[in-house]
C-alpha cells in the first residue's frame, strides 16, 4: 500500500495540493489548447487565401510564359532562364506560441527585381512571365511558412489534448477519490478520538469494497475509560457508507443490503434455533424525512402471526424466525413515550432482540442519505433533532437492542460549518462553535434541511434496509 494514501492529515494536505495543482494544470492545458487551435485556424484561413492567389498567379504566369515561347522561341527563353541567379535572400526566424516554435520566413524581393537579360532582344511577354513567377515564388515562400507553422501547431495541439485528457480523466479523479477517502477516514476517527491520540479501550477497523464502493467502519468501545473518552456507551458502532446510496437502482442497492445483513448477523448473537425479533419503525409517517422507520416496516417479511397460528412448517421450512413489527408513531400522535409502548410490547411478546430503525440528523453534509449507522447500544428517538426522549436500550427494555439509523436531514449550523470549512480550519474547535453561534441567526439553530428529492430517496433507502433485514433474519439462528 502506498504510504501517501494513509488516512493522515499530512496526506490529506498533499492530496488536496495535488488535486489543486492538477486542476490548475488542466485549466492551463485547456487554455493553451484553445489558443493553439485559434492560432492554427487563423493560419489555415491565411493558407487558403494564399493558395487561391497562387492558383490564379500560376495560371497567369504560364500563360505569359507560353506567349513568350511563341514570340521569342523556347530555346531563347530557356537560355534566358539560365541567367536567373540562385536565391539567397530567404531567412528563417522563429517565434513562440505557447511553447510552440513557429517559423517566420523573411524574403527580400528587392534583390530579384533587376532583370538578367537585355530589353532590346526580348518582348514584353517575357517581362510579364518573369513578374508573375516572382509573385508565385513570393506566395510559395509565405505558404511554406504558414503550412509548416500549422503542422507544428497541430502536433502540439494533439500533445496538449492528450495531457489535458490525462489530467481530466485520470489524475483529477484519482486525487478527488483519494481526498474523499482520506477525509471520510479522518471523519470517522475524529468522531471517536482526538487527532493523533490512541484511546485506550477503543478499537477502530475499516474495510473497503472497491468493486461496489462501499466503506465499512467499525468502532468497538471495550472499556469504561474508552466510553468516558468517547462520550458514548460501551458497544459496537458500525457505519456503512456508499456515495451512491441515495441514487435509484433497479435492485435497490442489493450489495448494500447484503452488507447490512452481514453486520446484523454479527451483532445479533442469539444462540437459539428460532429467534424472535421485534422491529420498531420509529418516526412520523406524515413527515417524509422522518418516515424512514415506518416505510422500512412496510416492506418487511412478517412471520410471527403465521407461526403462532399454523406453526413454522406452514412456510415449508424447518427453520423460520419469528419476525414482528410495530410503528409506534410519535408522542404528539399517541400521547405516550415510545419507550412505554415498546416496553409493553416486549413484556407481552418476549422477543429475543429488538431492532429499531430511525431517521437521523447528519453531522456532515457529505453523509446526508449516504450512510447507514448500526449499533448494539440501542437508540434515542428524536435525539438527532434535539428532541431527546427515553432511549430504547437494553437497560430500559431488558432485551438486546440494535439501532439502525440513516441521516436524512442536516441542521443549518452544519451547512454553514461545511461551507466555511476552510475558514474554520484556522480556529480551534471551541472557537469554531463560538464563531458559529455568533454568526448564525438565532432562528436558524432549530432549522433542519433535507434534499428536495427526499421522498424518492427515503423510498430507495427503505427498500435497501428492509431487504437487508429480511436477508439477515432469514439466516439468523437455526
Amino acid at each position: 500500500m502506498d504510504p501517501n494514501t494513509f488516512p493522515t492529515k499530512g496526506n490529506l494536505i498533499l492530496a488536496k495540493n495535488s488535486l489543486a495543482l492538477s486542476r490548475q494544470g488542466f485549466e492551463l492545458m485547456d487554455k493553451k489548447r484553445n489558443i493553439l487551435i485559434r492560432e492554427m485556424m487563423e493560419l489555415i484561413d491565411q493558407a487558403k487565401d494564399i493558395q487561391s492567389q497562387i492558383d490564379v498567379t500560376f495560371r497567369a504566369a504560364y500563360a505569359a510564359l507560353q506567349k513568350a515561347n511563341m514570340e521569342l522561341g523556347i530555346a531563347f527563353v530557356e537560355q534566358v532562364s539560365y541567367t536567373v541567379p540562385v536565391e539567397n535572400s530567404i531567412r528563417i526566424k522563429t517565434r513562440s506560441v505557447m511553447g510552440t516554435e513557429i517559423p517566420l520566413v523573411e524574403y527580400d524581393k528587392q534583390t530579384t527585381n533587376t532583370p538578367t537579360y537585355a530589353y532590346y532582344s526580348t518582348r514584353m511577354s517575357l517581362d510579364e512571365a518573369k513578374a508573375a513567377f516572382e509573385k508565385v515564388k513570393e506566395l510559395s515562400i509565405q505558404l511554406s511558412g504558414i503550412e509548416n507553422a500549422a503542422i507544428r501547431l497541430a502536433a502540439n495541439i494533439k500533445k496538449t489534448q492528450k495531457r489535458a485528457n490525462a489530467l481530466k480523466n485520470i489524475t483529477i479523479p484519482k486525487y478527488e477519490a483519494l481526498t474523499k477517502d482520506i477525509q471520510n477516514a479522518l471523519e470517522e476517527k475524529e468522531r471517536f478520538a482526538s487527532d493523533n491520540v490512541e484511546v485506550q479501550g477503543v478499537v477502530l477497523e475499516e474495510e473497503y469494497d472497491e468493486e461496489n464502493e462501499i466503506r465499512l467502519t467499525r468502532v468497538v468501545i471495550e472499556t469504561e475509560n474508552g466510553a468516558k473518552a468517547m462520550e458514548k456507551p460501551k458497544g459496537t458502532y458500525i457505519t456503512i457508507e456508499a456515495s451512491n446510496m441515495d441514487e435509484e437502482d433497479e435492485d435497490y442497492h442489493r450489495e448494500i443490503s447484503e452488507q447490512l445483513a452481514k453486520v446484523l448477523k454479527q451483532l445479533i448473537s442469539v444462540k437459539k434455533e428460532d429467534v424472535s425479533v421485534l422491529i420498531v419503525g420509529l418516526g412520523n409517517r406524515a413527515v417524509t424525512p422522518d418516515a424512514l422507520g415506518p416505510r422500512v416496516v412496510d416492506n418487511l417479511y412478517i412471520t410471527r402471526h403465521i407461526i403462532n397460528e399454523y406453526g413454522k412448517y406452514a412456510f415449508g421450512k424447518e427453520h423460520v424466525n419469528r419476525v414482528s413489527s410495530i410503528v409506534p408513531g410519535v408522542m404528539a400522535q399517541t400521547g405516550m413515550e415510545t419507550s412505554e409502548i415498546i416496553q409493553g410490547i416486549v413484556a407481552e411478546t418476549k422477543p429475543d432482540v429488538v431492532v429499531a430503525i430511525d431517521a437521523l440528523a447528519a453531522r456532515s453534509t457529505r453523509r446526508l442519505n449516504r450512510t447507514i449507522q448500526i449499533t448494539d447500544t440501542g437508540i434515542n428517538p428524536g435525539s438527532g433533532v434535539g428532541n431527546h426522549r427515553v432511549g430504547l436500550t437494553e437497560e430500559n427494555l431488558q432485551v438486546k437492542v440494535i439501532g439502525i439509523g440513516v441521516p436524512t436531514v442536516v441542521d443549518a449550523a452544519t451547512i454553514v460549518h461545511d461551507s466555511m470549512a476552510h475558514l474554520l480550519e484556522a480556529l480551534e474547535e471551541a472557537e469554531q462553535k463560538e464563531f458559529l453561534e455568533e454568526m448564525i441567526s438565532p432562528h436558524l439553530h432549530t432549522m433542519f434541511v433535507t434534499p428536495k428529492d427526499v421522498d424518492e430517496t427515503v423510498k430507495y433507502l427503505s427498500f435497501t434496509i428492509s431487504e437487508g433485514l429480511n436477508m439477515a433474519f432469514e439466516e439468523i439462528g437455526g
